[in-house]
C-alpha cells in the first residue's frame, strides 16, 4: 500500500485470478477505482451485477447442495 494524500493510497496486490482479485476487492470497506489492468473493470462490473442482481431478488426456487448447510435463491 503506497499513501498518495491524507484522504488517498495506492493498493499494488495481485491474485490467482481477475475473478478472484475482483471477489477480494469487494470485501474491502472502500471505494476504489481500477487503475490496472483495465481487463478487471469488466470483471468488476461482471461481478457487481451479480450481487446486484442477488441483493434484489425476489424469493424463487431454492436450491440446496447436498450436504451443505446452504441455501441460495437462483
Amino acid at each position: 500500500m503506497e499513501a498518495i494524500d491524507e484522504r488517498t493510497c495506492l493498493l499494488h496486490t495481485g491474485g490467482e485470478s481477475l475473478g478472484n482479485l475482483a471477489a477480494f476487492l469487494g470485501t474491502l470497506a472502500v471505494d476504489f477505482d481500477v487503475l490496472y489492468p483495465p481487463e478487471l473493470r469488466a470483471v468488476v462490473r461482471d461481478v457487481a451485477a451479480r450481487f446486484t442482481r442477488a441483493a434484489g431478488s425476489a424469493p424463487g426456487r431454492v436450491a440446496v447442495h447436498p450436504g451443505a448447510d446452504v441455501a441460495v435463491e437462483l
